[in-house]
């Protein structure tokens, strides 16, 4: 006689229950539901450690959470870079005028007459800046582009004015250097050369500083680097008074009579204390 699938696991029947309601049950308690069909709360299921909480969220007890499938590729490094800045062109971009039929042209393409014009009104807005000499003008223009010609027509038309005077200019350059950096005749020589003034206005200007001037102004500067350098020995102190002197464009004969002086100074002053 085959048992009765009903009566299996009723007490009392000495029957065991059949496999499948096993099966059964193990489903419910993993998909985490009550033996009534209810879903068990989280509290529960955390008691009963089928689900346990980590850094990442929910996941299987005793289970630790997947790792991410492969990493994600780097670009093996830093970006390449260019190799350097981006090149640029020398100089600035030629100057361009209108043309007869409306079409922007280099300057040097056009006109002279009209080149004269624009040359003439570009010199004007560099002079509003400050002064200039005739070398720094003829410079810029052409790097504007503009025809020699027209250059030249231009700045001799200033210089007739009055509007470039080289002559005045080195003067007036002289006094600023001599007395706000303390440069001796030499250095200033060499910037007024720069600047392209002619070896007569730069000796006409020159002529401002005496030789009792410039060695003034260097026991001046040989004062101050005193003062500045007061802690070191005198050999150091003397090599430093001197070397900085010669920097300023004086002679070794110069320089070292204001150090020695400068230096002097100082020791009347401690004795007489």
């Amino acid at each position: 006689m085959r048992p009765d699938p009903n009566e299996a696991g009723k007490p009392g029947s000495g029957k065991p229950a059949p496999r499948r309601a096993g099966r059964e049950r193990a489903g419910r308690e993993r998909a985490g539901r009550e033996p009534g069909g209810a879903p068990a709360s989280l509290e529960e299921l955390l008691r009963s450690g089928l689900v346990q909480l980590g850094t990442d969220g929910l996941g299987a007890a005793g289970k630790a959470a997947p790792p991410p499938r492969g990493r994600a590729k780097t670009t093996g490094g830093l970006a390449k870079s260019t190799g350097g800045r981006a090149k640029t062109t020398r100089g600035r971009a030629k100057t361009t005028g209108t043309a007869a039929d409306g079409t922007q042209t280099p300057v040097g393409e056009l006109p002279l007459e009209q080149q004269v014009d624009l040359a003439r009104e570009a010199a004007l807005k560099s002079l509003t800046v400050c002064a200039r000499t005739r070398q720094q003008l003829t410079q810029s223009l052409g790097r504007k582009g503009f025809a020699q010609p027209a250059v030249e027509s231009v700045l001799d038309r200033l210089t007739e004015v009055g509007l470039i005077d080289d002559a005045a200019y080195a003067a007036a350059l002289v006094r600023t250097r001599a007395q706000e950096k303390g440069l001796a005749r030499k250095a200033i020589a060499v910037e007024l050369a720069r600047k392209g003034i002619d070896r007569q206005d730069a000796a006409a200007a020159l002529d401002q500083l005496s030789e009792d001037d410039e060695r003034a102004t260097a026991l001046g500067l040989a004062r101050a680097k005193a003062r500045a350098t007061a802690r070191l020995d005198y050999p150091v102190r003397l090599r430093r008074i001197v070397a900085h002197l010669g920097r300023k464009g004086y002679n070794s004969e110069v320089a070292l009579s204001a150090a020695r002086a400068a230096l002097a100074e100082e020791w009347d002053r401690a004795d007489d204390q």
